[in-house]
């Protein structure tokens, strides 16, 4: 609508009709309130976490934070999914991406969205019997169900480990739900998916619930879902230690995806020959020991960038496929090694202006691992646990979705001191350098010291 007296444009937005957003138009405020009104509303998501660092620093984390908060978005009762007039999230456009980090981060800070999500993918599934790894403006969901399976469960799981009032029945009724839906027929009943990948989306999946259904007293529920949960071992080759090559794998390669946190994890060490051998892969991809690489230069020469493909490495943080691989070193006792490929990540990867994130952002995905592990912190989707990195800050303050306080303090930061000699939380040591979700959710003080090599300093 136009108003000639005024010059001004007024823009309403709905996602179930035209006349809805006509109606919406009468309650729009002038542009200075609106202006206001969003000044007001950045400040408050950004000022949910508080740092200490370089000024260079700064801008490249607020930023980064700035860009982790621009997806999902909420229109309370603009479903055009299920009826009345209950949360709606939209804008998961690629679920996939979101639920390493993104999703994670929002969960741990934003009381408000993060109900409102989980609210969303429940109501999603008790409408659809199951729920779309994808959610835009519209119903055109089934378009990307190629990419990921159950990634939904993973973000609700993640949200009852932070402690999110969630009713553990109707969890594991989505979980069941979604799971025996007819188009994951080919796991269930056939145990084998397009995709590897898939195959571990769900087993690892069925292995949560599992917990939670032995943890809630429901036996008959928790063997059904460990039926399903051993089947991970289906993707992977014992002769390599990583998944088989007969697998089509989107934006990567088996190698990409060979490096995930596992739910059982002693398992997977066992099938590749031990940690001794699992770090060794993994000193593989990340290219230890390996000669230098060339760098392609020429944006229309693309045959460097196929030579690289070929090798089977680690790409950077240039998409979520790579993201969580240097956090595994930790879990395989080499946490030297995630402090080595974080810290270079964070210092070379990203930069202030245009280009400053090395990569597509998928949805926040990027951004939010870089406000993470900037204060020194991995959230691994649907397990209760955080895997620690190496703060590039002098402290932080993260003020969490239930009101507690998370106060990070950095002893000896520096550009050198990339190793983390000892880490505490509220006192406690971290001698494996992870700490539980629902431990760091009740608030606290966690505490790096920080060296420059194997020599401790205090």
């Amino acid at each position: 609508a136009v108003f000639s007296d005024a010059q001004i444009i007024k823009v309403a937005l709905s996602l179930v009709s035209a006349d809805k957003a006509l109606r919406d138009l009468d309650d729009s405020p002038d542009f200075d309130t609106a202006r206001e009104a969003a000044h007001d509303a950045w400040n408050a998501v950004l000022s949910k976490i508080e740092i200490d660092a370089d000024e260079r620093t700064k801008r490249i984390f607020y930023s980064n934070l700035y860009h982790s908060f621009v997806k999902p978005c909420s229109r309370p009762g603009e479903s055009f999914v299920y009826d009345g007039n209950k949360p709606f999230v939209y804008d998961f456009a690629t679920l996939w991406d979101m639920y390493k980090t993104a999703l994670p981060l929002i969960l741990m800070t934003d009381r408000k969205m993060g109900e409102a999500i989980c609210e969303t993918l429940f109501s999603l599934c008790e409408a659809m019997g199951r729920i779309p790894n994808s959610l835009g403006l519209c119903d055109k969901y089934a378009e990307h169900d190629t990419q990921a399976r159950m990634l939904g469960e993973y973000v609700l799981l993640t949200a009852y480990t932070y402690g999110y009032p969630i009713d553990p029945k109707r969890l594991l009724d989505t979980i069941k739900t979604d799971l025996l839906a007819e188009d994951k027929r080919d796991f269930t009943v056939d145990h084998k998916c397009p995709s590897t990948t898939f195959l571990l989306d769900m087993a690892d999946c069925c292995a949560l619930a599992a917990r939670l259904a032995r943890k809630t007293g429901d036996t008959e529920l928790a063997e059904m879902f460990e039926s399903y949960a051993g089947l991970w071992t289906l993707a992977y080759d014992e002769r390599t230690g990583l998944l088989t090559a007969d697998s089509p794998y989107y934006e990567g390669t088996l190698y990409n995806y060979s490096f995930r946190q596992m739910v059982d994890m002693k398992s997977r060490f066992d099938l590749a020959g031990g940690k001794e051998r699992f770090c060794k892969l993994l000193d593989r991809f990340f290219g230890y020991g390996a000669p230098d690489t060339v760098q392609p230069t020429d944006p229309d020469d693309y045959s460097p960038v196929a030579e690289g493909i070929k090798l089977g490495r680690f790409e950077g943080f240039n998409n979520e496929s790579d993201t969580e691989a240097p956090f595994t070193y930790t879990l395989a006792g080499r946490h030297d090694r995630t402090c080595e490929i974080i810290r270079a990540g964070l210092e070379y990867m990203f930069s202030e202006g245009a280009g400053g994130i090395p990569g597509n952002n998928d949805s926040g995905a990027l951004s939010s691992l870089y406000v993470l592990a900037a204060v020194g912190l991995f959230p691994v989707a649907g397990q209760d646990l955080f895997i620690l990195a190496s703060p590039i800050v002098s402290s932080a303050k993260i003020r969490l979705w239930n009101g507690n306080t998370l106060e990070i303090r950095v002893r000896n930061q520096s550009d050198d001191n990339i190793y983390v000699s000892s880490a505490s939380f509220n006192e406690k040591a971290l001698d494996d350098f992870t700490v539980p979700a629902s431990e760091l959710m009740k608030g606290g003080v966690m505490e790096f010291v920080m060296k420059m090599n194997d020599r401790n300093v205090t």
